[in-house]
């Protein structure tokens, strides 16, 4: 009889300390690869519009869900199945977006499966924030929280601008300001405080920098929009490497939501 993926591991770990995890990490980095797989392949479909494009990718996205759950659920090291969780979140997530259907609005969209997507991030058995900013010194919070998000949103409104007008074709209704700056928010939560806080136990410091900063902005695929891609993954290089120094999940939560914030309130009053 074949044996299961957790009979396996023991079996390796049994051998020697490390054959256990580098399986593992074996079968994360194949996730990881899958999981861009699907983005690349759902972001052809707005170069190209192919039928084909977008189910393969959605295969590939419901594969990887399937797959991290087995590696969440499983009795595996805490290290291991926490990563696993957190990709089990970011493929569902991807899944929704795809799958949601549109009622005609494109902020009330945004606007449910942000909620949906947050709401999958406080169910999530771990804690992602590992300490607050209150330790830093008093410059260094005026600095990350008040000069830090406004000079991103500004960049962010100058570049994106005219991409995002073309995408939404209209301004966002005020409304839509608590939703966004939440989602950026729970977004650092999951993509820092989740993401790279559990790789950085399995890899190096680095590695999950970049990881968690490449998830981070294929997960805008849905925008269609490379420069929307590009630019987030910018912003998630910046707060990976604040999170990387600080290790504080509600420090880049913050800087994130009130850079959502900024921005959108300045798509409203342009």
């Amino acid at each position: 009889m074949k044996e299961g993926l957790s009979v396996r591991y023991r079996r390796l770990k049994g051998k020697g300390i490390g054959s256990g995890s580098r399986l593992l990490r074996t079968y994360i980095s194949i996730l990881f690869v899958i999981i861009l797989a699907a983005d690349a392949c759902i972001f052809s479909y707005f170069i190209r519009p192919e039928t084909w494009t977008v189910i393969i990718g959605f295969a590939l996205l419901v594969f990887s869900l399937i797959f991290s759950l087995i590696i969440a659920s499983f009795p595996f090291e805490d290290r291991f199945s926490n990563v696993g969780g957190v990709l089990s979140i970011i493929a569902a997530v991807s899944v929704l977006a795809i799958t949601l259907p549109s009622i005609g609005d494109p902020y009330q969209n945004s606007a449910i499966f942000s909620l949906i997507s947050i709401g999958s991030i406080l169910l999530w058995r771990e804690r992602p924030v590992d300490k607050s900013a209150g330790g830093l010194p008093r410059m260094t919070i005026l600095v990350l929280l008040l000069i830090l998000p406004v000079v991103l949103a500004l960049g962010e409104y100058l570049i994106l601008d005219r991409d995002f007008f073309f995408i939404l074709t209209e301004s966002p209704p005020f409304w839509f300001l608590p939703i966004a700056a939440m989602f950026g928010y729970f977004e650092e939560m999951l993509f820092r405080g989740g993401l790279q806080r559990n790789l950085e136990k399995v890899t190096s410091p680095n590695v999950s920098l970049l990881a968690g900063a490449t998830l981070n902005a294929g997960l805008m695929v849905f925008w269609g929009s490379l420069y929307v891609i590009a630019f987030v993954f910018v912003i998630a290089m910046m707060l990976g490497y604040i999170f990387q120094k600080y290790h504080s999940a509600s420090l880049c939560g913050l800087i994130r939501s009130i850079e959502s914030f900024s921005f959108v309130l300045m798509l409203i009053l342009s």
